[in-house]
């Protein structure tokens, strides 16, 4: 690591000046940070978990749920809708629960047993408690990206072959939000970088970029594309609470997982830190995610699976009065797969950046799935955040219990969505097949391949 970029880190905890003898970072404070693969680790958990406390146990396994009922919930379209909610009701104990009283009402099922997940959790843990288990499941739902990569990296090695995700095609128009207002290039900080797409394209557009992550082994397989495709970007493993960096030090951030804090107060403190590292006139990108999110991408695979046939036009239909893109949306606290799915309007955006940041814009994007802000650092903050641990945090018995009886009836439940959707793949493959076979036949095989779909499920 050059000495120039260790001038531009410090102690994410006490802020002091960093030293290097090349493997590690160290603190006059006592703190020391590893460098590996030229990665510094620089995480700095907000506390200590008590992973054998039974409330933690109780709030870790529902969060593994949480995970896993997005991840079967996602192909709740039809053919196969009605058929795996009969079933549902037929196999689960308690037919006549409020919960499954609403689930035969709602489209959005998944949404509404989140929330009901999101209820208990915070019933059970501190927000710094939440934080940490966020940060652990976070680790669990990326092993397959990480692993993804690492065989692309295999094929790169073995026979140059380029991931097509990294190829660049022109600027997005969170690109183009940025490139408005910093023409010219500049120093910018990615925080959520991943494996390290969306920095590769920062910098393609002439940005010197630093990338930083939670997960460790995210920032090793991205450390390795930059090494493999000759790429500058600096990575680091580190927790946007805690930002290693100087004071001023940036011209731009970009920030993808502002929804995903799990309290208001700890949103403050990661805007606190941005303004910090951020010059004065510098500006912030910050990027969420809107109420009806998961309607949406309903909607989008809707299409994606089944074309423009006219017996999806009805579900189509449905959706759309259940999920108006274009309409006003609501704020929303809950989980998506296992993490924070904190959703909000271009208003309430606005109004919660406004301790930090002077709001230059927030909108609507064309991808309807988000909402995106630019703001810059005010000169004089409307609040002093510092980040403040909870006072212990005690639950009821009774609590505990009861999340424990809603997770056992949630594994239940997910057991079920998992054989669905292990034959909504089957389906989804012979369709294809059809389509293959009569892809030049008219609309009556179409109908007939259809049909054939609907009376298997």
């Amino acid at each position: 690591m050059s000495d120039d970029l260790v001038k531009d880190l410090v102690c994410p905890v006490c802020s002091a000046p960093l030293v290097s003898d090349g493997s590690v970072l160290s603190c006059a404070c006592g703190r020391n940070f590893p460098i590996k693969n030229n990665v510094p680790q620089m995480n700095v958990m907000e506390i200590e978990l008590d992973e054998a406390s039974e409330r933690v146990g109780c709030a870790k396994t529902l969060l593994s749920l949480s995970y896993q009922l997005a991840t079967n919930s996602a192909w709740m379209i039809p053919p196969m809708r009605k058929r795996a909610r009969v079933d549902i009701r037929k196999r689960l104990n308690n037919p006549a629960s409020p919960i499954l009283s609403r689930l035969k009402r709602e489209w959005n099922f998944e949404h509404t047993l989140q929330k009901e997940i999101t209820t208990l959790v915070d019933k059970l843990v501190s927000p710094e408690e939440l934080s940490v288990l966020f940060t652990l499941q976070w680790k669990d739902n990326l092993t397959r990206l990480a692993n993804k990569n690492r065989d692309e990296q295999a094929e790169y090695k073995k026979n140059g072959e380029y991931p097509s995700r990294f190829a660049y095609q022109g600027p997005t128009e969170r690109e183009e939000m940025i490139k408005k207002h910093l023409p010219n290039g500049g120093t910018l900080l990615y925080i959520g970088c991943g494996t390290g797409r969306e920095c590769l394209r920062y910098e393609h557009l002439g940005y010197d970029v630093f990338g930083i992550d939670t997960e460790a082994g995210l920032v090793d397989v991205m450390s390795d594309w930059c090494q493999m495709l000759g790429k500058k970007t600096k990575i680091f493993q580190m927790n946007a609470m805690a930002l290693g960096f100087k004071p001023g030090l940036f011209d731009a951030a970009v920030v993808e997982i502002y929804g995903s804090s799990p309290s208001f107060a700890q949103r403050l403190v990661m805007q606190s830190q941005l303004a910090k590292v951020l010059k004065l006139n510098g500006v912030v990108l910050v990027s969420v995610g809107r109420n009806r999110y998961t309607q949406y991408m309903q909607l989008q695979n809707l299409y994606r699976d089944y074309g423009a046939h006219p017996n999806v036009k009805k579900t189509a239909q449905l959706l759309i009065e259940q999920a108006p893109m274009q309409a006003e949306d609501e704020d929303n606290n809950n989980l998506r797969y296992g993490v924070a799915k904190n959703s909000y309007t271009p208003a309430s955006l606005s109004q919660e950046m406004s301790s930090y940041f002077d709001v230059i814009s927030c909108k609507r994007m064309q991808d309807l799935r988000y909402i995106c802000a630019v703001g810059q650092p005010l000169s004089k903050p409307k609040r002093d955040m510092a980040p403040k641990k909870s006072a212990s945090f005690e639950t009821e018995k009774s609590t505990i219990e009861a999340a424990k009886q809603f997770a056992k009836w949630l594994e239940g439940l997910v057991g079920i969505l998992k054989e669905h959707a292990e034959n909504e793949l089957i389906y989804m493959e012979e369709l294809k097949a059809l389509k293959e076979k009569h892809q030049e036949g008219s609309g009556e095989l179409e109908d007939k391949a259809w049909t054939y779909l609907t009376e298997k499920a």
